[in-house]
């Protein structure tokens, strides 16, 4: 033999070769060729299938080897004679038999289980309690009355709930339920409540005793101790207690007027957007001289002064062009520095290229306007226009040039008596001409009967005719001309 073991075949507890078992394992016998064959159900020790030795607890021997004993039985030597029982079952005779429900077995005697068990096997232990009860062991604890046909879990108390109650125990009114058995509604928002005069815990999107939410708040759900939205609805800003900035609205759904930032109506601004100030209700934009485009929020001062060349608290003032690097003081216009087409002189800035007769040779640096007016016997924009000098004094109307009024009646007057003395000229001359023209008539006709001369005219200038000559009387700029064939005779007025 070599130095090195090797395993016995299966089921062998002892052999001499690998092929060669002595003893076999216990359930075994040895069968030729020195294997091992197990033994029938039931035998613990055999020679063979059906000669069996010793059977198992609850088998007893049988011609066919072990047979099992009945459910009650624990041990037997027959089917019909039992030695021992099964827990729950007592001993009457040579069978066993169950105890009821409610009982375990003592002394070989059913006894009572205690009160709220419906089963156990020792008496202070339950392995099942009766229905509306639970507890480990002891069954001490009822069901909730919201647990469904009054039955629950023995340790935990859990159960299948009835309608209107929750909880892993069924011992809660189901949101917005209350009273004995969670029949009657709580006040709207309520999640829990004790009656119907207050919350004791508030709906998702309800806070507070009475249980509600901002307006603002998304889908009307808030904190319910706090009060605080989970989210904003679309156009509120956080907290959602506002519209957001141009919004305004039961749902902030409506748009604020151009350049205000907040309002209350589509024509009442509360707040301007930059670059724009409040007045009268509304956004108005900041001048565009302002520096930065930005004024003040009230009042439309601009913020951080004006644009190069502006000055004024609105920065809508131009420097005068005669300001050097037209540059002057933002308050009152003032050139920081004259240019070389002006001077100072007591504190005002004079243009040597306005005309000589504007009052202190002022003038707009533009349009050439004289600020301050004309001086005496002058008129117009630039008062580059002299008056009339038929105006007293030489004094006219600034725009019109038009003398005024006490000097037209005084001239007026003059008008009316230098008018009356031509009219009684006019008429003077024109009754001589009227005779002049009746005697040529008169001397033609004599000498032509058959053509009588007809009037065809009578003005400035009367023509008769039906004959070679004619008469013409013609009246220009104070003269009074009468002409006849080849002669003329001129009247002065």
């Amino acid at each position: 033999m070599s130095g090195t073991c090797k395993r016995c075949p299966e089921n062998c507890q002892s052999c001499s070769s690998v092929n060669k078992c002595e003893i076999c394992d216990v359930g075994y016998y040895i069968d030729s060729p020195f294997s091992c064959i197990p033994c029938s159900i039931g035998c613990t020790q055999c020679l063979s299938v059906k000669e069996c030795l010793q059977c198992k607890t609850g088998y007893f021997k049988s011609v066919d080897g072990c047979t099992k004993c009945t459910s009650a039985c624990k041990t037997c030597t027959s089917e019909y004679n039992c030695i021992t029982c099964n827990n729950g079952f007592t001993l009457n005779g040579t069978s066993c038999k169950k105890c009821p429900k409610g009982y375990f077995v003592s002394s070989n005697d059913c006894v009572p289980c205690l009160k709220n068990c419906a089963s156990c096997s020792i008496i202070n232990e339950c392995s099942e309690c009766k229905q509306g009860f639970f507890g480990e062991t002891t069954c001490d604890q009822s069901c909730s009355s919201g647990c469904k046909d009054n039955t629950c879990e023995i340790n935990t108390g859990k159960c299948d709930c009835k309608e209107n109650y929750v909880g892993e125990n069924c011992d809660l009114c189901k949101p917005s339920k209350y009273g004995q058995y969670c029949h009657l509604d709580c006040p709207k928002g309520c999640l829990t409540c004790n009656s119907d005069r207050g919350c004791s815990l508030c709906n998702t999107g309800y806070f507070g005793i009475k249980c509600n939410c901002s307006d603002g708040c998304l889908g009307s759900t808030c904190d319910r101790l706090t009060g605080q939205c989970f989210q904003c609805k679309p156009f509120f800003k956080w907290p959602c207690m506002e519209c957001e900035d141009g919004k305004w609205g039961n749902n902030c759904e409506r748009d604020c007027p151009d350049k205000c930032l907040s309002c209350i109506s589509e024509s009442n601004c509360s707040k301007c957007k930059d670059g724009s100030y409040f007045s009268d209700g509304k956004c108005l934009k900041c001048s565009i001289n302002c520096r930065n485009i930005s004024c003040n929020a009230r009042n439309g001062v601009c913020n951080f002064g004006c644009k190069h060349a502006y000055w004024g608290k609105f920065c809508e003032e131009e420097c005068h062009k005669s300001c050097s690097n037209r540059t002057c003081n933002i308050d009152n216009g003032v050139c920081s520095q004259s240019s070389n087409d002006s001077y100072h002189e007591n504190d005002q800035l004079y243009d040597k290229n306005c005309s000589s007769t504007c009052i202190d040779r002022q003038c707009d640096s533009i349009t050439g306007r004289c600020n301050l007016g004309c001086n005496h016997g002058y008129y117009g924009d630039t008062c580059k226009k002299q008056c009339s000098s038929n105006c007293h004094n030489l004094t006219c109307n600034r725009e019109t040039g038009l003398c005024p009024i006490d000097q037209v009646d005084v001239m007026s007057s003059t008008l009316h008596q230098r008018f009356g003395s031509v009219l009684f000229t006019v008429s003077l001359v024109c009754l001589i001409i009227a005779i002049f023209i009746t005697v040529i008539s008169t001397v033609q006709s004599f000498k032509n009967k058959p053509n009588r001369r007809a009037v065809e005219g009578l003005g400035n200038s009367v023509t008769y005719t039906g004959v070679r000559n004619s008469v013409e009387i013609l009246s220009c700029k104070g003269t009074v001309t009468i002409c006849y064939s080849a002669y003329c005779f001129i009247y002065s007025l």
